[in-house]
Parts: structure tokens; sequence; C-alpha cells
């Protein structure tokens, strides 16, 4: 089972959102920048392709040192510097929260992934974010409040 990047209340959850919004906004530009091409929505297998590739579910997971959010944040750099467009995706719990990243495919529409492991997930506002089928239930309440997605420098927040 993934671990959680906080277990802090909603009002960090905002700041974070905040603050990592400001680093996708450095980081989309130096991607601009380094690429001197657009960034792009990919296709669903091009999606699959960047993930089988991509090593960051490789890293180790430390509280201490490198949490979901660091997965989600590396995985978002090496797709931007491959010139794909990648959200980052705050998904909210009560008393918690998890970070994940999105594609908004030209094929498929929005493609959610989770980078510790490289899984296709399907969060939804009301459900539990762990699969019944994989993971016993956790020892908190996993059901989702709401996502929000960072896309460079706008933040959607999607409900019920």
């Amino acid at each position: 089972m993934g671990k959680f990047c906080s277990r802090n209340s909603l009002d960090f959850v905002i700041v974070l959102i905040v603050s990592v919004s400001v680093v996708a906004v450095v980081n989309y530009a130096w991607a601009m920048n380094f690429r001197d091409t657009a960034l792009r929505d990919p296709t669903y297998q091009e999606v699959l392709d960047f993930i089988a590739l991509d090593q960051t579910d490789k890293n180790i997971f430390s509280m201490d040192n490198y949490t979901c959010l660091s997965f989600a944040t590396d995985v978002r750099n090496h797709a931007l510097m491959k010139g794909i467009k990648c959200g980052l995706v705050y998904v909210v719990f009560a008393e918690s929260s998890h970070t994940i990243v999105c594609f908004n495919t030209v094929d498929q529409g929005l493609v959610y992934v989770e980078p510790q492991n490289d899984a296709v997930v399907n969060p939804r506002v009301g459900e539990p974010y762990w699969d019944r089928t994989q993971y016993s239930p956790p020892p908190y309440d996993d059901r989702i409040i709401y996502i929000a997605i960072v896309w460079n420098n706008n933040v959607i927040f999607l409900y019920n």
C-alpha cells in the first residue's frame, strides 16, 4: 500500500498546493526553454510507454526524505523534460492526503498514475482510494473528499 504525504490538516494541504504550483510554473518554464518546444498532451500509449521507461518507481519511500509528493514531482519533472504535459494530483482524505500524477491524453481523456508503482488508477470522490481487490483496508478513512489537479499555475478542484 502507498504511503501518505501528510497527516496534517486540510489547511496544510492547501498551502502545499499553492507551494507546488509555484514550483510547477518554474519547472514548466525551464522545460519550455530546455526543450525549445511546447509541451503537448500525449496519447494513452505514450503515457504507458513513458511510465514504463521512467525509473521513479524504483526509488524508496521515506516519510522523512522521499514521500509521495517526491515521487509525483519527479515523474512530473521527467515528463516535462520529454515535452509531455503532466499534472500533479492531490487526493485529499478526511485526515490526510496523497499525491499522484495525471495526463490529459488526446485519445482516452484524463489518466491518473500512481507514481510509486506505475499503476493506472481511477480515483473517485466519495470512494476509497486504495483498490480493495488489491489492498486490505487501511487503518484510516481513505474515502476521497476531493481531488485537486495542478496544471502549470492553475489548480482545478474536483468534487462530487
